[in-house]
């Protein structure tokens, strides 16, 4: 990973990170592609902005809300100049002293 991704992919990350942390299910999908593939830690597999904003939207006002996410990448892998495969270590909870149980792609 090169200096200039790590800048790239942290503050994409720190996007994700706080439009989650605010419940904003359409920030938080514009920072995928229209055509993103978004793989949960589950192994769910979620095709498209609008299906990750649709989906999103449920997480943070029922199942999740309120809760936030801590998340940090480790690894990415350059596809080209404009796009990266990034794999992360994260988690989301209620309270500040919850960990990373979770991987995502």
């Amino acid at each position: 990973m090169t200096r200039s991704y790590d800048e790239t992919v942290d503050a994409f990350l720190d996007r994700v990170r706080e439009a989650r942390n605010a419940g904003d299910a359409r920030a938080y999908a514009a920072q995928f592609s229209e055509d993103a593939s978004y793989i949960a830690f589950m192994g769910e597999v979620i095709l498209g902005r609008s299906q990750i904003e649709r989906t999103h939207h449920e997480v943070f006002t029922m199942r999740q809300r309120g809760t936030r996410m801590i998340v940090k990448p480790i690894d990415v892998r350059s596809v080209d100049v404009d796009t990266s495969v990034v794999t992360t270590i994260g988690g989301v909870g209620a309270q500040p002293a919850f960990g990373y149980d979770k991987f995502q792609t």
